[in-house]
C-alpha cells in the first residue's frame, strides 16, 4: 500500500521577503500539517476504499490543523460534479433514523461540523 509521505517546500516569490518571517510562516504550515495527521488519514481513506469501494468525509479546517468527519456510506451519494470535483449529497434522515431520542440527536449534531446542524434544521 502507498505510504502517503508528503514533502513541503517553501516558495518565496519576492527577493525582498524577510527570511525570519518566511521561516516562521513555513514552521506554522508544517505544524498545521503535522497536527492534521495527513499520512494517517490518507491511509485510513485508502483502506476504506479498498474495503467499501468508496469513502465519504467532510474536511473541517481548524485553527491548529484539519480533520475529517467520516460520513456513513448508506446516507451519502455522489451523482454529479462541481468545478470538476465530485459533489457529495448527504441524507439528513440519518440523524432521525439512527438517533430517535431528540436530546441525544442534538448532542450528536453538535459533534458534526456546524453546516450539518444548519442543514438538518433546514431539512426539518
Amino acid at each position: 500500500m502507498y505510504r502517503f509521505d508528503w514533502y513541503m517546500v517553501p516558495e518565496v516569490l519576492s527577493d525582498s521577503a524577510d527570511e525570519t518571517k518566511v521561516a516562521k510562516d513555513f514552521l506554522k504550515v508544517l505544524k498545521y500539517f503535522d497536527a492534521s495527521y495527513v499520512k494517517k488519514l490518507c491511509g485510513e481513506f485508502a483502506l476504506a476504499v479498498i474495503k467499501d469501494g468508496v469513502y465519504y468525509g467532510y474536511l473541517v479546517d481548524g485553527a491548529n490543523g484539519a480533520y475529517v468527519q467520516e460520513l456513513p456510506l448508506e446516507f451519502c451519494r455522489s451523482k454529479y460534479k462541481i468545478a470538476g470535483r465530485p459533489a457529495i449529497e448527504f441524507d439528513m434522515r440519518f440523524f432521525d433514523s439512527k438517533f430517535p431520542d431528540v436530546h441525544y440527536r442534538l448532542k450528536v449534531l453538535d459533534l458534526f461540523p456546524p453546516e450539518f446542524k444548519k442543514g438538518y434544521m433546514l431539512y426539518k
